[in-house]
């Protein structure tokens, strides 16, 4: 019996312990990734075109410390948009959820962000990025059920549809 109570007394000090220092250690996985939350939020709202006089929004944002990045929800007009954040303070993940007018809220999840989309189509294209383009669409779109860019550019030689 005695046993039984020593290791219920250790366990339930372990876990003390670790309820104690888990938000220390969480705090300093935050400072060593150079990660600020109050920027963080800032260069996820500027994203959204969200001007914080202007315009009336909430954001959320936590840390993952076993990723060591952000998520950030920004609720404005009605959507919510939830951003993935990485280490070095790229937004690596935008996802937009809308309320349809039937009540559903379905999501939307972009893995790649637009200027990203064009620089990988512009590459595909075997064209260099300072190569004179004018984009004429960049829409998202659903191919097979999945969410892609639907990206046309010209140059002065072709059109290019991605």
């Amino acid at each position: 019996m005695k046993k039984i109570i020593v290791i219920i007394v250790t366990v339930l000090v372990i876990a003390a312990l670790l309820a104690v220092s888990l938000p220390l250690i969480i705090h300093a996985a935050q400072k060593a990734s150079g990660l600020d939350p109050v920027t963080i939020e800032r260069n996820v709202t500027a994203e959204a075109g969200l001007n914080a006089l202007a315009d009336g929004y909430q954001v959320n944002s936590r840390y993952d410390y076993f990723s060591g990045s952000y998520a950030v929800t920004v609720t404005a007009a009605g959507e919510t948009y939830e951003y993935e954040v990485d280490p070095s303070g790229k937004i690596v993940s935008k996802t937009t959820v809308i309320t349809t007018s039937d009540g559903e809220t379905p999501k939307v999840t972009i893995s790649v962000l637009l200027e990203d989309a064009k620089d990988i189509a512009l590459q595909h294209a075997g064209l260099a990025a300072n190569t004179a383009v004018r984009f004429l669409k960049a829409d998202l779109d659903r191919d097979n059920g999945r969410v892609v860019w639907d990206i046309e550019f010209v140059t002065d030689r072709a059109l290019y549809e991605y």
